[in-house]
């Protein structure tokens, strides 16, 4: 699907200079323990779970998932706005 001109020096990879929203927890995505310590948005960083003790690999009673791979995301615009609904 080609890209607005120009977005691709922008969007696409993490690297310096493009646009980014990182969440980053204090262990594995799949753990229920693990919890947000930063969140990057636009290159602003913001703090949570400031106490959070890190979260070993592997320590999880769940098994763990495999995410890895290439992952693609596709979103649509509205077209039009819907009118209120009435009850």
């Amino acid at each position: 699907m080609p890209r607005p001109s120009g977005l691709d020096t922008r969007l696409g990879t993490l690297s310096a200079g493009k646009l980014a929203h990182i969440t980053v927890l204090n262990g594995p995505f799949d753990d229920e323990r693990s919890k947000v310590r930063f969140i990057f948005v636009d290159g602003q960083r913001f703090e949570y779970n400031k106490g959070a003790e890190p979260v070993p690999a592997g320590s999880s009673a769940n098994p763990a998932a495999s995410l890895a791979g290439s992952w693609q995301m596709r979103s649509r615009r509205p077209t039009a706005r819907s009118p209120p609904r009435s009850n």
